[in-house]
């Protein structure tokens, strides 16, 4: 007994060969470089804007750099100040302000002001401040920082 086939019987010639599959090289170098030209695209708008250091230093970065130099500033020169004297003398630092911050050349200069209090065991607490000025130069990895007088 032979049943009549569901779908009708095509012949086919082996001798052709088989239509090529479609080249999907350009999707692929589409879908490899669009992350690529996005990662440019933020990269370069990060580093124009500042927020991508190009090896030299930050402005961030010498602000603190400068408020590090300026406790150690501070505290040289409380040490030197109560070298060799009778009386014991307290000396803290009740902050430090940071003024404005200017780009010069190769770094920045920032002023700053050291507010503190000195004291002693027989008068009262002594207020004061000092105003200094920091410049900043190198990298973000290596500041180097340089403290004087703000005059």
């Amino acid at each position: 007994m032979t049943y009549p086939p569901s779908q009708p019987i095509v012949p086919t010639n082996f001798m052709t060969p088989p239509p090529a599959p479609k080249s999907r090289r350009g999707l692929l170098i589409a879908i490899a470089a669009v992350p690529t030209v996005l990662v440019l695209l933020v990269g370069g708008i990060l580093y124009a804007a500042g927020v991508i250091p190009g090896g030299g230093l930050s402005k961030a970065a010498a602000e603190r750099a400068c408020r590090t130099a300026f406790g150690d500033e501070w505290q040289q020169r409380s040490n030197i100040a109560g070298a060799g004297s009778a009386t014991t003398i307290i000396p803290t630092v009740t902050g430090i302000e940071m003024l404005e911050t200017v780009e010069e050349g190769d770094g920045w200069t920032v002023n700053g002001t050291v507010h503190y209090t000195l004291t002693t065991a027989l008068i009262a607490p002594v207020e004061g401040s000092i105003d200094l000025t920091c410049t900043a130069t190198g990298s973000d990895a290596a500041p180097r920082t340089e403290v004087s007088n703000r005059s």
